[in-house]
């Protein structure tokens, strides 16, 4: 075998070289330690139930200064440094929060503190949610925002506890749901540019403990038209 292997580097093959792709067991195995990341802080149950899979995830590799879709891991041969992932919360598959939780591991699967690492909560991991999204409309309007579930402005998002830091130690904040009244459409003309907006009136809960945050009104975009034409 000794002598195979030397022929072959003095056929200038050098097939150590030449790395096959990694097989998608490894990789698996790499998917495997992201989720348990998300489970240490959430639980199982509620990963189970209220984490999902983004419809359109930004998942990458890296490998020294070049990084790689996760789609493409099929074509890689060298072992990554580190593996970028994001995951959905939600009450369902259709009201989710958009990659609330991002966050990068080495392949054995430590957490890497960086700006990528956010969506995680800072007392421990709720159990559930307080109740679900037709309980929170029944309390939004018990609490005089007249909405319905069929069409009111709802958001489910992370906001981290220190806002004007770009990278947020432990990537620790708390996650608000937003339920509104939406209004009618407003404009708002500038010198150069017209803003069409609707104003959403809005309770803003806790989603774990069902308490209310604040009341807002909040402005919603609907179109911006800029250009010399705008009066």
């Amino acid at each position: 075998m000794r002598a195979l292997a030397l022929s072959t580097c003095v056929l200038g093959l050098c097939c150590s070289a030449i790395s096959q792709p990694l097989d998608e067991a490894y990789w698996n195995k790499i998917l495997d330690r992201s989720d348990s990341v998300v489970i240490s802080r959430f639980g199982t149950e509620f990963f189970m139930q209220h984490v999902l899979t983004p419809v359109d995830p930004l998942d990458y590799i890296v490998i020294g200064e070049y990084s790689y879709g996760w789609d493409e891991r099929d074509t890689i041969g060298r072992l990554p440094e580190r593996c970028y992932f994001e995951y959905d919360i939600g009450f369902d598959t259709v009201n989710v929060s958009r990659m609330n939780i991002s966050f990068s591991i080495t392949p054995d699967g430590r957490l890497i503190e960086d700006e990528d690492l956010k969506g995680f909560v800072e007392h421990g991991p709720p159990v559930a949610f307080h109740t679900d999204l037709d309980g929170f409309v029944e309390l939004a309007r018990a609490n005089g925002v007249k909405c319905e579930r069929r069409n009111a402005f709802r958001e489910l998002r992370w906001v981290p506890l220190d806002t004007a830091q770009r990278s947020h130690p432990g990537g620790l904040g708390r996650y608000e749901l937003v339920l509104g009244r939406v209004g009618r459409k407003k404009e708002l003309r500038l010198s150069n540019s017209t803003h069409t907006y609707q104003v959403v009136d809005a309770v803003v809960f806790d989603p774990f403990t069902g308490a209310i945050l604040r009341r807002e009104e909040r402005r919603e975009t609907w179109s911006v038209a800029c250009g010399p034409g705008i009066l």
